[in-house]
Order: structure tokens, then sequence, then C-alpha cells
């Protein structure tokens, strides 16, 4: 999805990103887009639906998705789209204000 390996290995657990470099913010006045969703694993029921789409909401700024699996999370990020696989017992919380996402694995509660 484009993001650089050495940043996924900067912190265990998760990863932070930004969706425009020093030289298109600032230089080039450049702009981004980032979304974020979850939905079911197929097949799936009304019930899985209805918890997927609790998941991510408006949060301040930006947008928040708490993950709890299973779950497919769709993140689009500079022009790509990608859908990870949230496995059963794993949980995740996706945060994104701005041009700023991270990701840290664990604990779903909010603030």
């Amino acid at each position: 999805m484009g993001l650089d390996e050495a940043k996924l290995g900067e912190k265990k657990g998760g990863w932070k990103a930004n969706a425009l470099n020093f030289g298109q913010r600032f230089l080039v006045g450049g702009t981004a887009s980032t979304s974020v969703d979850a939905v079911p694993i197929e097949p799936s029921t009304v019930d899985d639906y209805k918890r997927a789409s609790e998941m991510c909401a408006a949060e301040g700024k930006g947008a928040v998705c708490r993950l709890v699996g299973p779950v497919n999370f769709k993140f689009r990020w500079k022009g790509s789209k990608t859908v990870t696989p949230v496995l059963p017992a794993e949980t995740a919380v996706v945060s994104v204000e701005g041009i700023k996402t991270t990701c840290q694995l664990g604990n779903t509660d909010p603030k």
C-alpha cells in the first residue's frame, strides 16, 4: 500500500505514516485523502454487518476504527486501497487525523 517497511518496523505492535512527505506538504502544498472502514468477513449475518459498522466512527478532526476480529479492515491511502483481515482474537486501533495515520495493535477501549 506504499508504506515504507522501515516505518512498519519502527514500533512493535503498530505503525505510523503521513500521507504526504515534507516536500509535498510544504513546498508543493499537496493534499491527500485517507479513508478507513470495517466490513464483515463473508459469509456474514445482519449482526456481523451491524458489528462491523460500529467499529469506525468520526472522532475529533478525523476518524478512529476500533477493530475486533473477525473483520476486514479497508484502508485507502495515497491512491491505494488495501483490505486486511483482522483475525478472531486480534484487536487494533487505527486513527486518522489530517494526513497522519497511526495503528496500534491491542487494546480497543476508547480513550
